[in-house]
């Protein structure tokens, strides 16, 4: 209990007495300010039909609602903090527990007590807080000594725990030198809690940081180090360190035999003075006087006169004056000045000044500080979206556009359905973080906003106005929580937007008091202040989405100076846009979707900011030349901190630096080139294909006025921004682009020659830029194929969201790719590069290569995707996904088991009818490997090859539970020699089977013949089952009783994988029960007791199916015993059965089982076999997505791959490879087309292809690839 390690701080107050269940009488001191520690345990549930929800009051207060949903596990604290008044005056509290209804019940309590909250922190006179000091407080010349902030009481947005450096000025250390005259000493600051012995030279720099002093002894003996903490290696950039201080260390490096004692120690709030203010930007009409009040506190200890004065530049035009110009002020005592500022007449509306107020201590002249102000003219409201005149302008929109005038209609339908949701009791994420209300009810907030403005309707304005009070309501909303949304802080951030926004656009509806303004704008203020405080690099998305709302929250305001400390402070949003915006325009996430949303949020604050005189839009910003947007996770530990810490994911920008600046623009533009005919573009990395062309380029085409956006607008068949959307447009064609190439974003994309754009083949290979936690691990990969607007592939096309394992632990993985795999392990995410690019007109060619190591992918996936399980076991079993785990296995997101490095490149050629791929795969060690050339393909209608053998069966692809390759099930395994095909069948449309899979494209089929024609010697090929997303998984609990008596059982989470075997000896039982109980329903139908069978004494064997059967709580199967519930194959864990028990209780709950009871009697039975499991996958398997592979085992491969993609006739009558440098492809029509490879096994080369056309042995063309 945290009580135990603050009785010699906080001075905790046990009960005195509990007279009732769940109410305690609890001693307190009555005057400081206290906290209330309540420790429950997440192991306890609520007793059966009711919920944990109860109130909790001190003295007949209601202090909190509490629900308990905190996914945690074990015993833990909640600190509630108690209002002054509750326990003024008082020496004992009475703190109750009550449910909250007939419905709810009480959480138990395993220990409750009062606390005062540390008014302090640095509590540097307790010996007991340091380490390396004797009894006498003295240490040697060349010794260590350590201080640690002891725990303190902690919540949501305090942690009484640490010191924040950054409120403070300096750390003042007196001392005394014996025997020693100068002594150099570095001193550690550390988010730590280090310990006597460390190494602290060892101890990372982004948690620990440093500087350097000497001590030098005066007359007396007597030494005063001054530490100002502005000193620190502390980049500015990263702040979080320096403001969760856990210990600061002094080593002392002098002449050995000395002594050197600690007289006292303290934290210094400022360098002789300490003023702060709290607000530095107001805005006022003409003729105002804005009045700033500055606290000026004396940090001497002596009396000293602290003069003001108002800095001039030469052309203020807002009269400024401090009152009083002088105080005189005791040793640590605080008082008052004001800074009153005149707007003047003849300002325009949003012009602004600032005004410098200097402060001089009289006790230390060189201490002269400034602090900055920034008074404007009011913007009348709106204009965080547009001003009152661009309203005008959507109204007239509405009025005279059809398509305008149906989206105005949309926004008021949408706006009258919007109920305002009242403040729930208590309500928690999965996280167990209380909040307020879900976080879509952003958009019926936004609907409501815009519909006022669109039909100046005051009902739609009120209802803005009731959601706004209830999120900002001073006692039960963000005060509380300081969480208004229920998703993570980058759902918060857009929330915090849409609540400025809104908030904004109903003011000139005149219905907010000035009271009811201060309530939601003091909300504002603290969502500001939550993430301006602990500004740090990294974030990418996330950080965008948390500091647009903090910027809109500040402009909604009017406080400029924190509109432009979110813009231009250190790791805010313009230091997030250069670092993260790649050279090539490209966001660093490399997915398209991001690229899209982070460009939106910065043109739509260059739009917010256009009437304040800013140019946000046009601005040139440098770009970051480390090419490190979270230079935190790269340096002299990056591979093992990838390998360790951060799941083998990559924080580098990959490719060269094209131009030194990026521009907002450029984030819209970059995506031009890949567009295809429909205005559509592939997935990368975590997305889909996806269109862009029409919405997404509304805003662009607003803000930038460039005819190519228009082009793509104009394919949009009917338009839908209202908002932003300029109503006639240019004449404007999309440019025809053969190729295109982003080598940051390390995207290749080619495309063949056709008139029609529909016939165009589309290929992508992918290398370049990792992109963090959203990075896959694909260089070389094949990363889309389209035609006919179809698409067969993207990274997203089995998709299971970022929390459970599978995402990090498959979907990411090079195994789920369309690329040469390594040992059926992960790509290294390192360097890689673009060898090749031609266009032309007989084809299209490019190349890109990579070396890298390759290794099992981390154990288990994300750790931190959830915050409840403790390892890989504990989270398949939240998941109730089962995976098989070694005895031996690795820490929980570690990666192990690496290769040497592997060098690999692919030259992809694509041509009118097919898509060439040449690859080359070498270990620098000519080490032996299994190189596996893997496709994933949704149905499969056959292989066919020159010779072909079926050769086995595998339940899995592979065994090794460190890898991946279980995951890929019921795999049959061929013996080829010449040219392989394999021949699939994509379906589009409604009347499609894409279950599982995220797929896009025009109704229709999209046939793909995939040729394998080097090797052509004897190889294996395997086809087998991806492991897509049914949502079969659930928690099965079995058993098998004989006479009463438990003779098998197990529980597992039964999906894709997961059987329980069972082999029992039944000699002698006469009555055999068979259970099987889930613990939640399930929408699918998959439980089968497996071919369960009776041997008798007699070695016969009896099928439980065969036998009379008493059946209890069973759904039955409609398709009979020989099929799944969907009338499918039976297939468990990977392997096929002729027949099966259906084993789906009707009722689900683990005291509800379906049952299955046999009497034995005469039959002579002596032993049971059978398996349980979930059936994978449901009914018809035609159209499910297939992993096919060609494998070679070697120190390096070749291969050359022959895809064709077409709607109904194929092309392509023979594929046939000489060499692995000549390929001859026949076609229908009679011509052949043979290709000459060469350089391909030339590292550090660069590969080149020519091509030939013949027909009746005449050469009709030919081509060849140049070097850049």
């Amino acid at each position: 209990m945290m009580k135990k390690t603050l009785l010699t701080l906080v001075c905790t107050f046990v009960a005195l007495c509990a007279s009732a269940q769940n109410t305690f009488q609890l001693k307190t001191s009555g005057t400081d300010p206290q906290l209330l520690v309540v420790q429950y345990s997440g192991e306890d549930k609520p007793e059966k039909g009711k919920k944990f929800l109860f109130n909790i009051s001190v003295n007949g207060t209601l202090l909190y609602t509490e629900g308990l949903n905190r996914n945690r596990h074990g015993l833990f604290e909640v600190v509630y903090p108690i209002p002054d008044s509750v326990l003024q005056g008082k020496s004992s509290a009475l703190v109750r527990f009550e449910a909250y209804d007939e419905t709810a019940s009480v959480g138990k309590i395993y220990d409750v007590s009062i606390v005062r909250q540390k008014l302090e922190t640095g509590i540097f006179t307790d010996r007991k807080n340091w380490q390396g000091l004797a009894k006498d407080w003295t240490c040697s010349s060349d010794g260590t000594f350590i201080y640690t902030e002891p725990d303190g009481p902690q919540h949501p947005y305090v942690n009484q725990s640490v010191i924040d450096l950054m409120s403070y000025y300096a750390l003042e250390v007196n001392l005394k030198l014996t025997g020693v005259d100068n002594i150099p000493v570095e001193v550690f600051a550390s988010a730590k809690n280090l310990k006597a012995g460390t190494d602290l030279d060892k101890e990372n720099r982004y948690d620990t940081r440093r500087a350097r002093f000497t001590l030098q002894r005066q007359k007396n003996g007597e030494c005063r180090l001054l530490i100002p903490f502005s000193v620190f290696d502390t980049p500015k950039a990263s702040q979080n360190t320096i403001r969760r201080i856990k210990s600061i260390a002094f080593r002392l490096s002098g002449e050995g035999g000395g002594k050197v004692k600690v007289l006292s120690t303290r934290l210094l709030e400022g360098n002789s003075v300490k003023t702060t203010a709290d607000c530095y930007s107001r805005p006022g009409e003409p003729g105002d006087t804005i009045i700033y009040p500055v606290t000026v506190t004396n940090c001497e200890p002596t009396s000293q006169s602290v003069y003001f004065s108002i800095q001039k530049y030469g052309w203020e035009a807002f009269p400024a004056t401090v009152e009083p110009a002088q105080l005189e002020l005791a040793s640590g005592e605080t008082r008052k000045v004001n800074v009153c500022v005149i707007v003047p007449p003849g300002i325009p509306a949003g012009g602004r000044e600032k005004q410098t107020l200097q402060i001089l201590p009289s006790a230390n002249p060189a201490a002269v500080q400034t602090l900055t102000f920034t008074t404007l003219r009011s913007m009348p409201h709106p204009f965080t979206i547009h001003t009152a005149e661009g309203w005008d302008e959507v109204r007239r929109k509405a009025e005279n556009y059809d398509w305008a005038k149906d989206r105005k209609e949309r926004y008021v339908q949408d706006a009258k359905a919007w109920i305002v949701p009242l403040r729930p009791p208590y309500v928690a994420n999965g996280d167990g973080i209380p909040y307020l209300c879900a976080t879509t009810h952003e958009h019926g907030l936004m609907n409501n906003a815009i519909a006022w403005q669109l039909t100046r309707s005051p009902e739609y304005a009120r209802k803005v106005k009731q959601f706004l009070l209830m999120i900002s309501d001073y006692q039960n909303g963000f005060p509380l929580t300081r969480k208004a949304s229920h998703q993570s802080s980058v759902q918060e951030g857009h929330f915090f937007q849409h609540l400025a926004q809104a908030y904004d656009l109903i003011q000139d509806a005149g219905i907010l008091t000035d009271a009811e303004c201060t309530q939601i704008e003091y909300t504002f203020r603290l969502y500001i202040d939550l993430f301006l405080r602990y500004k740090s690099t990294g974030g990418a998305n996330w950080a965008v989405s948390q500091l647009t709302g903090v910027f809109f929250c500040a402009l909604a305001i009017q406080d400029f100076q924190l509109v432009d400390e979110v813009l231009y402070a250190p790791s805010c949003l313009i230091d997030k846009f250069r670092t993260y915006t790649m050279p090539d325009g490209w966001w660093y996430e490399c997915t398209v979707s991001y690229n899209l949303w982070v460009a939106s949020e910065y043109v739509q604050i260059g739009l917010a900011l256009n009437p304040f005189g800013y140019s946000l839009l046009t601005e040139k910003f440098p770009v970051d030349y480390n090419l490190t947007p979270e230079y935190n996770k790269v340096g002299a530990n990056e591979d093992a901190d990838r390998r360790n810490l951060h799941h083998g994911h990559s924080f580098r920008i990959r490719g060269p630096i094209h131009q030194p600046y990026v521009t907002i623009k450029m984030m819209s533009d970059a995506l031009l080139p890949f567009l295809d005919y429909r205005g559509w573009i592939f997935g990368i990395n975590d997305a889909t294909e996806r269109e862009v062309g029409g919405d997404s380029f509304e805003m662009a085409y607003y803000a930038f006025r460039d005819l190519r956006y228009a082009a793509f607008i104009r394919m949009t068949p009917k338009r839908n921004d209202l908002i932003y959307g300029v109503p006639e447009l240019p004449d404007a064609e999309p440019a025809e682009v053969r190729g295109a190439y982003a080598d940051n974003a390390g995207a290749l994309m080619l495309r063949s020659t056709q008139k029609d754009a529909r016939e165009k083949i589309q290929a992508v290979l992918k290398y370049g830029t990792h992109g963090g936690y959203h990075g896959h691990f694909d260089r070389t990969g094949l990363l889309s194929l389209m035609r006919y607007g179809r698409s067969f592939y993207n990274p997203e096309m089995v998709w299971y969201s970022y929390a459970p394992y599978m995402y990090n632990f498959y979907v990411q993985t090079s195994i789920s790719k369309n690329m040469v795999t390594v040992d059926l392990k992960q790509q290294e995410a390192d360097d890689s590069k673009r060898s090749l690019f031609h266009t032309g007109d007989l084809f299209q060619a490019g190349c890109v290569e990579g070396t890298a190591a390759w290794s099992y992918p981390a154990y288990g996936g994300l750790r931190h995707s959830m915050k409840g399980p403790r390892d890989f076991k504990e989270k398949t079993e939240w998941e109730a996904r089962y995976f098989p785990i070694p005895d031996k296995h690795p820490e929980f997101g570690v990666l192990t088991g690496f290769t040497e490095p592997i060098f690999q490149r692919r030259l992809m050629v694509v041509t009118d009818d097919y898509v060439v791929l040449a690859d080359y795969d070498k270990s620098m060690e000519d080490k032996q490997h299994r190189f596996d050339l893997l496709f994933q393909v949704k149905g499969l209608l056959g292989l066919t090859a020159d010779q072909k053998e079926h050769i086995s069966h595998t339940a899995q692809l592979g065994t090794d539970p460190l890898s991946a390759a279980p995951l890929v099930t019921d795999v049959n395994h061929y013996s080829v020699t010449g040219t392989l095909k394999a021949s699939f069948l994509t379906k589009f449309g409604p009347d499609a089977d894409n279950r599982g899979t995220r797929i896009s494209g025009e109704p229709g089929n999209l046939y793909m013949d995939i040729y394998n024609a080097w090797p052509n010697t004897q190889r294996t090929a395997f086809t087998g089952r991806a492991p897509e997303d049914h949502g079969t998984q659930r928690n099965l609990k079995y058993t098998v009783e004989g006479d009463g008596k438990l003779l098998a059982g197990g529980n597992f989470g039964a999906w894709i994988l997961g059987e329980g075997k069972v082999d029992i000896d039944i000699t002698g039982i006469r009555k055999l029960t068979l259970s099987s109980a889930t613990q939640h329903a399930n929408r699918s139908k998959t439980l089968f007791w497996a071919e369960a069978i009776l041997e008798t004494k007699d070695g016969k064997q009896i099928r439980l199916a065969d036998l009379p059967v008493v059946k209890n709580n069973v759904q039955d199967n409609l398709f009979g015993n020989t099929r799944d519930y969907a009338d499918g194959r039976i297939n468990i864990s990977g392997e096929n059965y002729s027949w099966g028990l259906p084993a789906e209780p009707v009722n689900a709950g683990f005291e509800t089982p379906a049952q299955y009871t046999f009497d034995l009697d005469g039959l002579q039975a002596v032993r049971l076999k059978t398996v349980i499991g979930g059936d994978y996958p449901l009914g018809d398997e035609a159209e499910r997505r297939i992993t096919f592979g060609v494998r070679m085992d070697a120190a390096q491969v070749r291969y050359l791959t022959v895809i064709e993609p077409f709607e109904k006739e194929n092309s392509v009558q023979s594929v046939f490879a000489p060499s692995a440098d000549r390929l001859i492809v026949t076609l229908k029509d009679g011509r052949e087309q043979r290709f000459y490879f060469s350089g391909m096994e030339e590292e550090g080369g660069v590969p080149a292809v020519k091509m030939e056309e013949w027909k009746e042995g005449v050469l009709l063309r030919e081509e060849h690839t140049v070097c850049d």
